[in-house]
């Protein structure tokens, strides 16, 4: 039987170069959402009439693509 007297790591370093460039490459191909939404402060609830704190708003769409908010029909089907 051989004795080995080294390990040979030269296979693992070219295997995590390997995954290093792909990580780098599909790392450029991650997108942030593109909707800009303005996040209300707190300053703006004080200044607001009503505060909307414990009260759930439902939002519902269909299978056909209607939308409704608290029961009364918002748009009608939108297509792309």
């Amino acid at each position: 039987m051989k004795k080995i007297d080294s390990l040979n790591l030269i296979p693992f370093i070219d295997i995590m170069l390997v995954l290093l460039v792909i990580v780098l490459v599909s790392a450029s191909f991650v997108q942030h959402s593109k909707i800009q939404v303005e996040i209300p402060t707190l300053e703006d609830q004080k200044q607001g009439t009503t505060s909307s704190e414990g009260k759930e708003k439902i939002i519902t769409i269909t299978k056909e693509g209607s939308y409704y908010f608290e029961d009364s029909k918002i748009i009608s089907t939108i297509s792309f």
